[in-house]
C-alpha cells in the first residue's frame, strides 16, 4: 500500500501522512509536530493538556527546566527525595521517623530573612 498523504493544492505543504505499518505524522505549517511510531508517540514543541495527565508505571520523568507541582508533591512512606548528581542529599520518611541527610561537604541551614530561625518540637510554642 502506498502512503496516504494530505497536502495543500500545490502539493508543497504537508498536512498529514499515513505511512506503512501504522506510522502517522501530523504537520502544522509544514513542520512535523506529532508522530505515532512503533514505540509510542512523539510531540515536537509544547504539549498542552487541559485535563488530567496520568502516568502509569513510569519510573522516570525527564524534564529540562522547571517542574511546577500546583497541588504539591506527595511521596509515599519508605521512598526518598534525592538531590544532587550522586544523590548526596535526601529526605526520607518511613511512616514513623524522618531523616534529612547530607552525605557530602558541609550542611547549611540559613535564614536570609529578618525573622528568627527556630527548630522546635510541635508542642513547644516558645
Amino acid at each position: 500500500m502506498c502512503p496516504l498523504v494530505f497536502t495543500n493544492a500545490a502539493a508543497n505543504e504537508n498536512y498529514a501522512r499515513f505511512l506503512k505499518d501504522g506510522q502517522v505524522e501530523l504537520f502544522y505549517d509544514n513542520t512535523k509536530r506529532f508522530e505515532a511510531t512503533n514505540t509510542g508517540s512523539k510531540v515536537t514543541g509544547n504539549l498542552e493538556v487541559t485535563g488530567v495527565l496520568t502516568y502509569d508505571d513510569v519510573t522516570n520523568v525527564d524534564s529540562v527546566g522547571i517542574i511546577t507541582a500546583r497541588q504539591g508533591v506527595s511521596v509515599p512512606d519508605n521512598q526518598k527525595i534525592n538531590v544532587g548528581t550522586g544523590n548526596d542529599l535526601f529526605l526520607e520518611h518511613d511512616g514513623n521517623n524522618s531523616v534529612f541527610r547530607n552525605t557530602t561537604g558541609d550542611f547549611y541551614i540559613q535564614n536570609n530573612g529578618s525573622g528568627t530561625m527556630l527548630i522546635q518540637p510541635v508542642n513547644n510554642v516558645n
